[in-house]
């Protein structure tokens, strides 16, 4: 079984789409933090703004939002508060579905179920 997730786990690293899903994830992270910092600066422009916000977080959200603290504009940013936030958000869970469902239309192609089947003694019985 050892053998079969360390043969697992070099398949993972050595394949182009497990490369690509993770630069894309490492740039949709990026993405959230920079569209968390433009929401930060116009809240500390616009007051108003801040209070609309406060008023909204209170509300039931419902599909894909990033929830940012008004508290934040102060500077004192969790790194904690941050990283729950973009849990929250939803951007994660859609991403696991889409990611998972090419990881395995990847591993259909490249017939690595096959050679796993090969490996198996006594494949008749």
């Amino acid at each position: 079984m050892l053998n079969l997730i360390k043969m697992d786990l070099y398949r993972m690293v050595h394949t182009v789409s497990a490369w690509i899903l993770l630069v894309f994830v490492l740039g949709i992270a990026a993405f959230c933090v920079s569209m968390t910092n433009l929401d930060l600066a116009a809240m500390e422009e616009d007051v108003q703004y801040a209070r609309e916000m406060e008023t909204e977080n209170e509300e039931v959200q419902i599909g894909v939002y990033s929830e940012t603290n008004p508290d934040w504009v102060t500077g004192k940013i969790s790194a904690g508060e941050l990283i729950s936030s973009e849990i929250q958000s939803g951007v994660l869970v859609i991403l696991c579905v889409i990611f998972t469902a090419i990881f395995a239309s990847a591993e259909q192609r490249n017939g690595y179920i096959k050679n796993i089947g090969g490996q198996i003694r006594n494949r008749e019985n």
